[in-house]
This record gives structure tokens, sequence and C-alpha cells, in this order.
């Protein structure tokens, strides 16, 4: 006997190696796929106040995620949010600002949220009794809402709404806090 091949170990061969290949792309189709059912329940849970239920979806965003990797940690600050863990939200939120594409929607939305958990760590200072602490938390909220890109003001009316709202309510709490000192 010859050591050549025979056709059917070389279909065989070429069956096993065309094997993972294949794999991958079915593997990315899946997580493509799921990106959409995530971000829903994401909203869903956000929407109903169900912290575990945004935290959950915020996982599986996160696993292999090389399309959209901002999502992941915008969903868990939003899971944060609804656990009213602001420090943490603020993290991810951070997070979820480094990491979107300037040209993104999203980072519109990141940012206010963003704001938004800051505020809400000066509140909390500000009834524990720091008021020197909330102030220069709502110095940090008001100067990240200001970085905010112009297209965000204006491209959007939501998130552009939603901006000055939260800097006149800012400038509102950091007048309050220089009339009392």
């Amino acid at each position: 006997m010859t050591a050549q091949s025979t056709p059917h170990s070389r279909r065989r061969r070429l069956l096993l190696w065309s094997a993972l290949p294949v794999l991958l792309v079915l593997c990315f189709a899946a997580k493509l796929l799921s990106l959409g059912i995530l971000a829903d329940r994401a909203a869903a849970g956000f929407s109903a106040g169900n912290a575990p239920a945004v935290d959950a979806a915020a996982r599986g965003l996160g696993f292999a995620n090389v399309v959209e990797p901002h999502k992941a940690p915008f969903a868990a600050g939003d899971a944060a949010v609804a656990a009213e863990d602001y420090a943490r939200a603020r993290t991810q939120f951070e997070q979820a600002l480094s990491m979107v594409p300037a040209n993104s929607g999203d980072g519109c939305i990141i940012r206010v949220n963003l704001v938004l958990a800051i505020e809400r760590l000066g509140d909390q200072r500000q009834q524990a009794g720091d008021p020197a602490s909330a102030v220069l938390l709502f110095q940090e909220a008001l100067a990240t809402a200001g970085q905010a890109p112009e297209a965000c003001l204006a491209g959007n009316p939501d998130t552009g709404g939603r901006l000055a709202d939260a800097k006149e309510r800012l400038e509102g709490k950091l007048g309050d806090r220089k009339s009392t000192l």
C-alpha cells in the first residue's frame, strides 16, 4: 500500500479543517443576534426597576462583545442605578463613555447618565451632612455636562434637554451652597 490518502480520508480531513471556521461564524452570528435581545432585556428591566435583570443582561452583553463593547458597562451602570448604587454606576458609565466611538449616539445618553449618577452622589453627601463633598461632586457633574459635544445638545432634543435640565439643577444647588456659606 502507498502512503497516499484515499478520497474518503481526504474528505474527512477537509471536513475537520472547515468545522472550526464554520463554528466561529456560527458563534459570531449567535452573538450578533443576542445583542438586540439582551439590550431589550436590559431596557425592560431598567424600566421595571429590576436591577438583577439589568445586571444579568449586562453580563450577557459583556461576554465576547467586540461589536459594541460600551454596551455592557452602560447596562451595568443602569443596573447599579436601579439598585441605587451610584458610586458603581458612576464607574460603569465612565468606563462606557471611554469605550464609546466618537460618532455613536450612545455617547450622549451615557454622558447624561454619568452626570445624573454624580449628581446623586452629591445629593447623598449633602444628606449625610457633608456639604463640602457635595459641592465638589455637583461641580464635577456640572463640568461633565459641560463637556458634552454640541451634537448632544442640538442634535438630540431628549439628551440635550436632560443635560440642560441637569445643568440648571446643578447650578441651583451650587448657588444654594454659596448663599449658605
